[in-house]
């Protein structure tokens, strides 16, 4: 499959959908695996059934989808359930975003971006040619969970602690994209990041 493949990731509130909704009128096609994770779930699933069968009767809303926010406070306090919810959804969520990726390719894309919270978790940067971080203080971190997800400041804090330490995601990053300051600023880095991946990648130098 001969298609430029980009990861954005970043923590919880870091600012990574923004930066694809970015890409996306840029001309990248995004894919976004929190998108993905829902869909992979839903009734008639294959995955929604284990989901059942792994969080209870409970953990189901009126309307038969799951309850996010149910399952959300389960696997902040359990370990041993996330664990055991990952096993269920990654490998669906993994198998439909490169499906997705390669019809892109066929339908003639030369690129495309992707939205992947949990990129350096799963050991998966080396399934792209470029990944990215979106990086910002914890303090704005938790301040955004809080009014995103009406959520309290001590569960804000609490979903933080359970993902990978920031320093490391820089570390393994090609590139770092900083979302401390404005929004004008952050769209500026996204832009530059446009021009040298197209400049870099994506142009044949035999032209």
């Amino acid at each position: 499959m001969d298609i430029f493949k980009l990861a954005v990731t970043g923590s919880a509130g870091s600012g990574k959908s923004r930066v694809c909704q970015r890409l996306f009128s840029l001309g990248w096609p995004v894919f976004d695996c929190d998108r993905i994770a829902r869909e992979v779930v839903e009734p008639g699933q294959p995955a929604y059934e284990k989901m059942v069968s792994l969080f209870g009767p409970e953990c189901v809303a009126p309307d038969q989808t799951l309850d996010r926010a149910k399952i959300r406070a389960i696997i902040i306090e359990s370990l041993e359930m996330r664990k055991k919810m990952e096993a269920i959804q990654h490998p669906a969520i993994l198998d439909e975003l490169f499906n997705r990726i390669e019809a892109a390719f066929y339908s003639g894309h030369r690129m495309a971006a992707a939205e992947v919270p949990l990129l350096f978790e799963l050991s998966m940067e080396d399934r792209f040619d470029y990944n990215v971080t979106i990086a910002v203080d914890p303090s704005v971190m938790v301040d955004r969970i809080v009014r995103r997800d009406k959520v309290s400041e001590a569960s804000a804090r609490k979903m933080l602690s359970i993902q990978m330490d920031l320093e490391e995601k820089i570390r393994r990053s090609d590139r770092v994209l900083w979302n401390n300051r404005s929004e004008q600023e952050l769209m500026a880095s996204v832009d530059q990041l446009d021009g040298f991946l197209r400049k870099q990648f994506l142009t044949d130098p035999s032209k």
